[in-house]
């Protein structure tokens, strides 16, 4: 757990310095779906911009107590025993309490606990043992086997629409989602307001409060399953270092087949709220759409077990079957996405 708690401490110290999204993650999208000149990155390094719907200003002055629009609380969370208790509504409308804060970021640089928390000096807290998840529409569209519906001007899937979905559980560690069971969880909420800056995909750059981002807000989590997902799609071997990519890097993307995995994808619009949207992606010349980017699943001189013969290692992408476990989700709101795995067996289509 000590790993993770390390990634999300340097998620929210990214955003607390202004660097949100300074730097595009390889094939996730960062775009945010906050402005109408929205960008989605690229492999590469470049992006591809995209008319998204427009941020309201009015949703500026939005609650401080809230992490984003909600839509209403579970039965299971419209009670509880001390209102005081309650720190914030999380993104599937469920109440959370101060007692189920496990680290507090303070803005004097030290950590504080639950008994020691000051709602006027902390940047950002983390919980431990839940996290948010959605269930995947099974949307996995690449240019190699979807080419009929593949707009290579527009640079898009034209049957998959791209409306935000607010769909997210909570869900605890023992938990079963989508055949998957959680084994490790932790989600952080981040204090930002005016100290808080964005650089959209235009290059402009805008305060967290000018986005419609509440006082207090869910910044993102991390997740760890048991269990074996099986995928029909595509994998290539990098055949050199990139931006977050290492020379031997295995690179999946799921293709023509439904996506089973449980959805993270964190994005911030002050009119939904948090939610997630199927994004496109490119490398090697395949553009791809669906709600993961890649899954990452180790790299060719490190610890894989797996027969890798009949991959190349010049990047070119190969159809294949493959099954992998140990599931692992990360995401920052509006930052990066990473889906890493460990196969367990592999055939070429």
């Amino acid at each position: 757990m000590k790993k993770y708690r390390i990634i999300l401490a340097l998620l929210l110290a990214a955003v607390l310095t202004g660097c949100a999204n300074d730097e595009p993650s390889s094939d996730s999208s960062v775009s945010s779906i906050t402005d109408s000149s929205a960008t989605r990155s690229t492999d590469n390094g470049g992006s591809i911009s995209e008319s998204t719907h427009e941020s309201n200003s009015e949703n500026s002055s939005k609650s401080s107590s809230e992490s984003a629009p909600q839509t209403s609380e579970p039965e299971s969370s419209k009670q509880t025993d001390d209102p005081d208790e309650t720190f914030l509504v999380g993104p599937a409308g469920d109440v959370i309490r101060r007692s189920e804060l496990t680290m507090i970021f303070s803005n004097d640089g030290t950590d504080g606990d639950p008994e020691t928390f000051s709602e006027d000096n902390f940047s950002g807290v983390v919980c431990d043992g839940f996290v948010y998840l959605a269930e995947p529409s099974g949307i996995c569209r690449t240019s190699y086997d979807n080419e009929d519906v593949f707009d290579g001007e527009t640079v898009r899937f034209t049957d998959i629409s791209e409306a935000p979905k607010k769909d997210y559980k909570r869900v605890s560690v023992g938990d079963t989602f989508c055949g998957l069971t959680l084994t490790e969880a932790q989600v952080n909420f981040a204090h930002g307001l005016d100290s808080t800056e964005y650089t959209l995909g235009d290059g402009s750059v805008k305060l967290g409060s000018e986005l419609g981002f509440p006082e207090i807000y869910f910044m993102g989590g991390m997740a760890v399953f048991e269990g074996e997902v099986t995928m029909t799609g595509y994998m290539c071997i990098a055949a050199e270092d990139e931006y977050s990519i290492m020379t031997g890097d295995i690179i999946f993307v799921p293709s023509g087949c439904e996506c089973t995995m449980p959805v993270m994808s964190y994005r911030f619009d002050p009119d939904v709220g948090t939610a997630h949207f199927p994004r496109i992606n490119t490398r090697d010349g395949m553009y791809w759409e669906n709600e993961y980017g890649h899954v990452y699943l180790g790299n060719i001189y490190g610890d894989v077990t797996a027969d890798m013969s009949e991959i190349p290692d010049d990047g070119s992408f190969v159809k294949v079957n493959v099954t992998f476990d140990s599931v692992t989700l990360t995401c920052g709101i509006n930052m990066m996405d990473t889906c890493s795995a460990r196969i367990v067996e592999m055939e070429t289509v």
